[in-house]
């Protein structure tokens, strides 16, 4: 005999809204929405509201990957091109 009161699982959606996506990406709504906007990310609008499809999250995302060569070990680049800059100011 089955437990009819036990609660059905909630329906995962293919679509989220912009602060959904925003949380998926760890970025704010803010970026996300410029990303729409600036064409870079396909949504589908009802009324005032974005409507995202996760694969097109997934597929934008693998667009952005980008190989980074690693520092050597000690280097701070960072502080290198700080110091490079303002030696060609002539500063110091």
């Amino acid at each position: 005999m089955e437990n009819s009161s036990a609660a059905p699982e909630p329906r995962v959606s293919p679509w989220l809204d912009v602060e959904m996506a925003a949380e998926y990406l760890h970025v704010s709504q803010g970026t996300v929405r410029k990303i729409l906007h600036e064409g870079k990310l396909k949504a589908a609008r009802i009324g005032p509201h974005f409507r995202i499809e996760k694969s097109d999250l997934d597929a934008w995302l693998a667009r952005q990957k980008k190989t980074i060569p690693p520092y050597r070990k000690g280097s701070r680049p960072w502080v290198a091109g700080r110091h490079a800059r303002n030696r060609k100011r002539g500063a110091r």
